[in-house]
């Protein structure tokens, strides 16, 4: 009973003392951030040379650029303004990263900028712009067309018809950010 004991044992400790082969992290992508503050939790494990989990880890953390995003010591990374970094985690000279996009809206726009004229029945196309928290022209994000009164009819593409008489706002979201251009309906 005491060989028994003494080779479970002896196995235990030979468990417990394998030597970690890879370092990985979870998630190992995730949809862009979109919002300053959002946050991601990273989990670390390691893993032996035939890809057996060993343990859940506290690697070192860093950012590759904290403008970006950062990190704490407990892995949990923090959108800071628009762009992409890699976040690495290092443990006993293993090395591992994710990428991390971060992409908030920064204000949107019309153009034309000024207030507009249309006839009954006419059409007219305007474009929304939007651009990142640095400046920067974000072609493909999504927008939605909302109106405050009923002279004008947007459709998805930018056109702009005037359907009845009167004032009326055309207001482009863009998560939460908005822009307003006010139009004049006439006969």
């Amino acid at each position: 009973m005491r060989l028994v004991q003494a080779i479970v044992c002896l196995g235990l400790l030979a468990a417990c003392d394998k030597k970690p082969a890879s370092l990985s992290l979870e998630p190992r992508t995730f949809l862009p951030l979109e919002k300053k503050g959002k946050t991601v939790q990273l989990k670390a494990q390691t893993k032996d040379e035939k890809g057996v989990f060993v343990a859940t880890v506290t690697p070192v953390y860093r950012s590759g650029d904290d403008t970006v995003a950062s990190v704490d010591d407990k892995g949990l990374i923090t959108a800071v303004g628009s762009g992409q970094t890699d976040i690495t985690a290092t443990l006993d000279g293993l090395t591992a990263a994710v990428p991390v996009e971060v992409r908030v809206v920064g204000s949107v726009a019309f153009e034309p900028s000024t207030p507009q004229k249309l006839r009954m029945g006419k059409s007219m196309k305007v474009k929304v712009i939007i651009k990142d928290d640095k400046g920067n022209v974000l072609p493909n994000e999504k927008f939605l067309f909302k109106t405050a009164g009923y002279t004008v009819d947007p459709d998805p593409d930018g056109t702009i018809s005037g359907v009845a008489t009167g004032e009326s706002e055309l207001i482009a979201v863009a998560k939460d950010k908005e822009a307003r251009l006010k139009f004049e309906v006439t006969d």
